[in-house]
């Protein structure tokens, strides 16, 4: 069975996906979880993705649950609009 090919990630997703790994990693940290529970991969993805300027465009990223929207939101629209 064939795989389907990767879709292509443009360069400013790219560099959002890695500013939110940094910060995901200095998060957890300090809250002292693992990273998934911060953000798994395929929101961190998501967030990098939308590239969101608000909080309400971040609470448009499908999966991202109101709780992370309430603790994280403020660091996640800051480091992906910093990009």
């Amino acid at each position: 069975m064939p795989v389907a090919p990767r879709p292509v990630v443009s360069e400013a997703t790219r560099r959002r996906i890695d500013a939110l790994r940094t910060w995901r990693t200095a998060e957890a940290k300090r809250l002292a979880l693992d990273v998934s529970v911060v953000l798994p991969q395929r929101l961190l993805e998501r967030v990098a993705e939308a590239a969101p300027r608000s909080r309400s465009d971040l609470e448009a990223v499908e999966g991202l649950r109101r709780w992370r929207c309430d603790t994280f939101g403020e660091a996640l629209v800051r480091v992906s609009a910093a990009v």
